[in-house]
């Protein structure tokens, strides 16, 4: 909570700036234009996010009341805005969705902040030539929600300690700097949600981690 106060400010320095190229009457070709919108979309994301983890660190997990969605609708659109900054090192995103539409009882902000902890933590594993893929499937009743990837996996002495608070794992990441704090966040967000998480991995060949959901027994075919 302490560092996200302290963050507030030079986020809202960046939006300051952007809003000044924006106004100041200069001339943008199309492309850097285009850089500047996606440059104050993702000011805006990072502000929610902001906002979630502070509720969150204050314990008022429960204050948002649960909401019947599209679980598929979701995801496709979880796809189409992340799919630019994914791929902006060289990796590949990839979406895989079951037919019809598949409804969730949940809440879908959390579910997104445990989502794009789940796809960047796996982008930093993941080679510039590799693939990360968010599917879904229904087995078993459940709505099963994985993000896979062709990284550098996860040994298997390691792979039990994966969403503990601190660990890293640092081996075959590109990003050296991590907190330990993402799956971390992605096991509270789905402990408090009712949903279980869960991941398999083969050092050498990539990790696939697992969401099972409650889904409402209704389908759009």
């Amino acid at each position: 909570g302490s560092l996200i106060h302290d963050l507030k400010n030079p986020l809202a320095a960046v939006k300051s700036y952007a809003e000044l190229v924006r106004s100041g009457g200069v001339a943008l070709d199309r492309e850097t234009a285009g850089y500047l919108d996606a440059l104050t979309d993702r000011d805006g994301a990072i502000e929610e996010r902001f906002s979630f983890l502070q509720s969150f660190s204050r314990g008022e997990r429960g204050a948002t009341a649960l909401q019947t969605f599209s679980l598929s609708r979701f995801l496709r659109e979880f796809y189409e805005d992340n799919h630019p900054d994914m791929e902006l090192s060289g990796q590949s995103f990839r979406l895989a969705l079951c037919p019809g539409e598949l409804f969730l009882r949940g809440d879908p902000e959390r579910l997104r902040a445990a989502l794009e902890n789940l796809c960047y933590n796996a982008l930093s594993f993941t080679p510039r030539d590799g693939t990360v893929t968010l599917s879904l499937d229904e087995e078993n009743g459940m709505a099963v929600v994985r993000v896979s990837d062709t990284g550098s996996g996860i040994a298997p002495e390691d792979l039990p300690r994966i969403f503990q608070k601190g660990y890293t794992g640092y081996n075959g990441r590109a990003d050296k700097k991590a907190s330990g704090l993402g799956l971390y966040l992605c096991r509270r967000i789905c402990q408090n949600l009712g949903h279980t998480i869960s991941a398999q991995s083969v050092a050498g060949e990539g990790t696939s981690i697992r969401i099972n959901l409650e889904r409402e027994q209704r389908w759009l075919e």
